[in-house]
């Protein structure tokens, strides 16, 4: 993407990093992949928390570019996605999620009952849907771009 990017943006990463875990380490599956590899001067935030804005510098780079809305993509929906979801709207930036964009996983029945990878997506972009962000799929995202 960011070699054929034509459009006026500012791409920010983030990757969760904790320590010890495998998808945390630069072998471990964390790293960016490649096609959105951030072009020069595009900032890399290393966050330690599900929600992108707590105890990093997102906000306070967003505020500085004139942003307002975010755009959101990521592993996993439920997690990562719903927690920088409610961080923007908490910070009072508009967020659109792109949901097949985003994924979950399988979890276990730890007393609640299992619920599939399918379901929690679901279940995670229900509640962004109705309390922070706006869903709209890949193709009618790249349909907004000129």
């Amino acid at each position: 993407m960011p070699a054929g990017r034509t459009w006026e943006s500012t791409a920010i990463c983030t990757r969760r990093w904790r320590p010890g875990r495998p998808w945390s380490t630069p072998s471990g599956g964390a790293e960016i992949h490649p096609e959105l590899t951030p072009l020069p001067g595009e900032p890399v935030i290393k966050k330690h928390r599900y929600n992108s804005f707590y105890a990093t510098d997102l906000e306070i780079i967003l505020r500085g570019l004139g942003v307002e809305t975010v755009i959101l993509t990521g592993m996993t929906t439920e997690c990562c996605v719903l927690g920088t979801a409610r961080g923007a709207l908490e910070r009072g930036f508009r967020s659109v999620v792109i949901s097949d964009a985003c994924a979950s996983c399988d979890y276990p029945d730890l007393g609640a009952g299992p619920m599939s990878a399918a379901d929690m997506h679901l279940a995670a972009l229900r509640v962004m849907s109705l309390t922070s962000s706006q869903l709209v799929g890949t193709d009618e995202f790249l349909s907004w771009l000129p």
